[in-house]
């Protein structure tokens, strides 16, 4: 948490995740620390002058970076056609998808809205999940596709429903399962040939 300015994102701390025990969680809880769907995070760390604190010790290391600019407190949805400055806003505090940035805590609460709205594996969209991101209908469909929440059409219904429906990655343990399994005893017993 302190190498990486009081937020990472979950997938790159997914098996220490994995491996924390209820009663660690709990006291995690208790030192502020949010463990959320996509980042875990300090929430103290988000406030105006934690922030600018941090772009202060960011432009201290990095002395000729001088294009990138806080954005405005109180936004929580920004939308930028180049996303060279993805770290810079990850330390603002806000999360990349493609060019749209959306603030680390509002994308919690926009997952436990959609949470508590699904119903057998499916969701409708209201307009408090499209006023807390801040941001036009069309901007905020296209932000769920790319969070892997697909349109879905029903005969008896007209509204459009979502699904999530992420797209797998092989995981480099898979892998190295797959290449250890290869120089086992038992892979050795299927190269003999008995008569």
């Amino acid at each position: 948490m302190f190498e990486n300015n009081g937020i990472i994102k979950r997938e790159e701390v997914h098996q220490i995740l994995k491996n924390i025990s209820k009663d660690d969680r709990f006291s995690l809880r208790k030192a502020g620390i949010k463990i959320g769907r996509y980042h875990v995070f300090l929430p103290k760390m988000l406030k105006p002058n934690a922030v600018n604190l941090r772009i202060k010790l960011w432009k201290l290391y990095y002395s000729n970076d001088i294009k990138y600019v806080i954005p405005k407190f109180g936004l929580n949805f920004l939308k930028k056609e180049n996303n060279q400055d993805r770290k810079f806003l990850l330390i603002c505090g806000f999360e990349n998808f493609k060019n749209f940035y959306i603030r680390v805590d509002i994308l919690e609460r926009l997952f436990l809205k959609i949470m508590e709205n699904t119903i057998q594996g499916t969701f409708k969209i209201d307009s408090d999940m499209i006023n807390l991101i801040g941001c036009n209908k069309e901007n905020f469909f296209k932000l769920l596709e790319l969070m892997h929440y697909n349109r879905k059409k029903t005969k008896e219904d007209k509204e459009e429903i979502f699904i999530y429906q992420p797209k797998y990655k092989k995981s480099n343990e898979r892998k190295n399962l797959k290449r250890d399994s290869k120089n086992n005893p038992f892979d050795k017993l299927s190269e003999l040939r008995l008569i």
